[in-house]
């Protein structure tokens, strides 16, 4: 009779120390599921203070152009406020980031005429894209994305 209550419960013992096992040997190995560690917690606003270069939109490397002409964001989390730059003509609007999603409001530019190639479109269409979530990674990098696709990638400029 003890026996029947012994051995389940020595297979139950054996399958949680296995369990537990595993997980231990993966977080050994120190591994992500990425290249880049992102936070799966909602990141802090206020991490987003501080101007951010555009690096990419929508897969497509933009050229870095002069430093001062350079498409960047600038984001104010005491204010709401938002600022930067198209690579053509400056920007300016407000912003709300509520978990993982941010949104851009009212967001404007100067109408100066543009010599060269340049991403004021790309930048204005991004900034105007319904349910933008984003993502901070340990490197300084802002990824802003539509759905589970990158629209945008962004780098922090050194202080």
């Amino acid at each position: 009779m003890n026996r029947l209550f012994v051995f389940p419960s020595v297979l139950l013992s054996l399958g949680l120390a296995l369990g537990s096992c595993s997980q231990k040997a993966t977080e050994a190995t120190g591994t992500t599921p990425s290249d880049v560690a992102m936070s799966a917690v909602a990141p802090d606003p206020a991490q987003l203070n501080g101007r951010w270069l555009i690096t990419t939109l929508n897969g497509t490397a933009v050229p870095a152009g002069e430093p001062d002409r350079a498409a960047h964001l600038i984001f104010d989390s005491a204010t709401g406020r938002l600022s930067g730059s198209t690579s053509c003509n400056r920007l300016m609007g407000s912003y709300t980031a509520t978990g993982n999603t941010l949104t851009f409001n009212q967001v404007g530019s100067t109408r100066m005429a543009c010599v060269g190639p340049n991403v004021e479109q790309q930048v204005m269409t991004v900034l105007n894209t319904p349910g933008l979530t984003y993502q901070l990674s340990t490197d300084n990098q802002l990824t802003l994305l539509s759905g589970t696709a990158p629209v945008a990638v962004l780098m922090r400029e050194a202080q």
